[in-house]
């Protein structure tokens, strides 16, 4: 094989395959790195059609309603959970059915394997705290009115009341964790106040269990806890967005210097494969004129200082040397053909060249 690669194949062949393997070793690992790209930003458009489909979500949990039961089924396998949302008799039944929703969609949709801890901690508020504080919130508000109804259980209410403290504490840290990971600092802008926002309506909220307003304390609790949710879902997407930009401008930035490496290559190749064609090309036309007897042919590239100067440069020496002996061997002709005069012509030549 080797053989035949280097005994048959010319130069030029030789030449292109050699580019052509180079080449395919580039675009391998070329076509593997769009592939990953093309993986992380298809993880991450995933990712932001849960988003996109938890705010229906959201809003059925909160104030009822149903929601699209054929897109929950088909993107995100939840369309049972959908089902029973729709389903629910009860405003307990609708939230629990509605944190088994969020909680199905944020699984198929890859939030809950989200990989930066911005976006990831901004889910993990949007998906399970948020609406954990809202369970706590709907338990709290039911065991005070049953304390009202019946006059007594203070114990349940208590528990309830830490139960909601508890939870929204967990929503807040989620939040914090996201603005802390954030290095931009626009997650803190988006989030911060309506953060702030809901440690103070939760304290107002369970400090207003015995107030005669706690039905209106609730009402505005509960908006509260709505906008700080929008707004960690819509920073949420922002991310995510971010996110996908980022890794379609990388992929566009590592396409260009591997396609300007590669016509690089390609142009240097063709450079030198056709230089070293056309330099063999000549040398080998040099070689057949002094094989046919052109002994005053001009050889080529003389002037290279590589191997093709040398291959050069030993032809116009064997050139210049058949040139010599030919002079040499007319002269000799010449002299046999005058005989003892010729000789003595020529010692007298010889001579006076000497004596000169």
């Amino acid at each position: 094989m080797l053989n035949f690669f280097n005994g048959r194949l010319s130069l030029a062949t030789r030449l292109v395959l050699v580019s052509l393997l180079f080449l395919g070793s580039a675009i391998f690992p070329t076509a593997l790195l769009v592939i990953q790209s093309d993986r992380e930003v298809s993880f991450s458009e995933k990712e932001r059609s849960g988003v996109e489909f938890l705010q229906q979500a959201w809003q059925a949990t909160l104030k009822g309603g149903a929601v699209d039961t054929a897109t929950a089924e088909s993107s995100f396998g939840a369309g049972a959970a959908a089902a029973a949302l729709g389903e629910a008799a009860s405003e307990a039944d609708q939230v629990a059915a509605g944190l088994k929703l969020i909680q199905q969609v944020a699984d198929g949709s890859n939030l809950k394997l989200d990989p930066g801890l911005d976006s990831f901690y901004a889910m993990d508020a949007a998906t399970v705290r948020i609406p954990a504080t809202l369970k706590a919130a709907r338990e709290f508000e039911a065991m005070v009115q049953a304390q009202r109804e019946t006059g007594n259980r203070h114990l349940e209410v208590k528990i309830a009341g830490e139960n909601l403290r508890a939870a929204a504490g967990s929503a807040v840290s989620s939040i914090q964790a996201s603005i802390t990971n954030n290095a931009s600092g626009e997650t803190r802008t988006a989030l911060e106040k309506p953060m702030a926002a809901l440690e103070t309506e939760v304290a107002a909220l369970l400090n207003a269990s015995s107030a005669g307003d706690f039905g209106a304390r609730t009402d505005r609790f509960e908006g509260v806890l709505d906008d700080s949710w929008k707004a960690t879902a819509t920073e949420l997407e922002r991310l995510l967005d971010v996110r996908v930009a980022g890794h379609r401008s990388r992929l566009e930035g590592e396409l260009a210097i591997v396609g300007l490496l590669l016509a690089i290559a390609c142009a240097l190749s063709f450079l030198v494969s056709t230089g070293l064609a056309g330099r063999f090309k000549k040398l080998t036309a040099s070689m057949d004129k002094l094989r046919a007897g052109d002994f005053k042919y001009d050889i080529p590239h003389t002037e290279d200082t590589n191997e093709t100067g040398s291959i050069a440069n030993t032809l116009r020496f064997l050139r210049d040397d058949v040139n010599q002996r030919i002079v040499r061997d007319a002269e000799q002709a010449e002299l046999a053909m005058l005989g003892p005069a010729g000789y003595v012509k020529a010692i007298s030549v010889t001579q006076a060249v000497v004596e000169y």
